[in-house]
């Protein structure tokens, strides 16, 4: 890592990129997320992007498309090694008795002896410790290499922790240039919490901002690209979400260029 002098930042090189989250569990920096997208354009857009060089592939029983991402899988032909599954427990499979049947039906619909990465999707709060020492045996028994939550505030987490065996891996928030949850980023690094962004490209809205689109100028970029990069830079793993060739290109192609000190610092003044 260098010290950018507004945090610790790191020098990216590839799409091939990785972050270990866990004992011996490297995680793609950056991924595709696959929220509102179903049937055979969702399955192209998968196969596009592994030809692009994406390995992570982010998706949930709430998405209704398990069964679509493990169609792409086949037809990649890819090695399961090469590959980085994320699912996550819903909110009704909650709880002690549910989390493993829950799981289970996932790793049927997508064809899978396990998933890389299992979070919870959101928090339910009464149920917390119950439903985090149940993701901890199926992590066990094999079924998921690493475990975590998504949409977890800090007070979330200090429950969690608070009970736990095993610290989450990864937590997964919404965190773009405008809303940098910056209390969040601290808690999580100093307790080794990777954090994951989703929408970090702000569904568009990167040319909106002056300054994003004054750096894309200077870097020959677009301001999405920039926005993606800023977060990549950070150490956070992001999963922008498309089904378009062109934006799946567009988003892979961030790893050429690098922002100084003193952009990473303007641009980290925006939120």
């Amino acid at each position: 890592m260098i010290d950018s002098g507004g945090g610790a930042t790191i020098v990216l090189r590839s799409i091939a990129d990785t972050t270990e989250i866990a004992p011996d569990v490297m995680m793609p920096r950056l991924g595709l997320g696959t929220w509102k997208a179903h049937g055979g354009v969702l399955e192209e857009a998968i196969v596009s992007a592994f030809k692009l060089g994406y390995r992570l592939l982010d998706t949930s029983p709430m998405y209704l498309n398990e069964s679509v991402v493990s169609r792409a899988i086949v037809r990649s032909g890819l090695p399961r090694e090469d590959l980085f599954v994320t699912t996550k427990l819903d909110g009704p499979s909650q709880g002690l008795g549910s989390v493993q049947r829950s799981l289970r039906r996932s790793l049927h619909r997508l064809r899978l002896d396990y998933v890389d990465l299992f979070l919870i999707h959101w928090p339910r709060r009464p149920l917390i410790k119950h439903t985090w020492r149940a993701m901890e045996d199926v992590q066990h028994a094999g079924l998921t290499r690493a475990i975590g939550v998504s949409n977890f505030e800090m007070r979330d987490l200090e429950v969690l922790l608070s009970g736990a065996s095993v610290p989450p891996a990864v937590n997964q928030v919404r965190l773009n240039p405008l809303l940098q949850r910056r209390d969040l980023q601290t808690y999580c690094a100093e307790r080794s919490i990777t954090l994951e962004a989703w929408a970090p490209v702000m569904r568009g809205r990167a040319t909106s901002i002056p300054l994003l689109a004054e750096l894309a100028r200077r870097h020959s970029k677009t301001a999405e690209q920039i926005s993606l990069h800023w977060i990549l830079q950070k150490g956070i793993v992001a999963i922008p979400k498309t089904v378009h060739e062109q934006w799946l290109r567009e988003n892979a192609d961030v790893f050429d260029f690098e922002l100084t000190a003193e952009e990473m610092r303007a641009i980290d003044a925006l939120s």
